[in-house]
């Protein structure tokens, strides 16, 4: 069970950090030109989706019964991975 409070911690500070580089990328759209500004306005869409899923996921993770969390866990590992893949493109 140790195991698992701590992935639901990290998983809440991945979420924490998101979001902080979500509005990093919010005041970068301020400066930004017109066609900047609409690519970063749809990557900071697509990653609010995806962080939204994941807080989801979250919950649902530590809601879970064992067999429900390994599930849970595979598909919170797999949406972490893409949405910091988009960080980073964004970055």
């Amino acid at each position: 069970m140790e195991n698992r409070s701590h992935y639901y911690y990290m998983l809440a500070t991945k979420l924490m950090e998101c979001d902080r580089k979500i509005d990093e990328l919010k005041v970068r759209t301020e400066g930004a030109g017109d066609e900047a500004r609409v690519a970063y306005k749809r990557r900071i869409v697509d990653l609010r989706e995806r962080r939204d899923r994941a807080a989801t996921l979250l919950e649902a993770a530590h809601e879970a019964d064992d067999k429900g969390w390994k599930d849970t866990r595979k598909a919170a590992d797999r949406l972490f991975t893409e949405v910091d893949d988009m960080l980073k493109l964004a970055a």
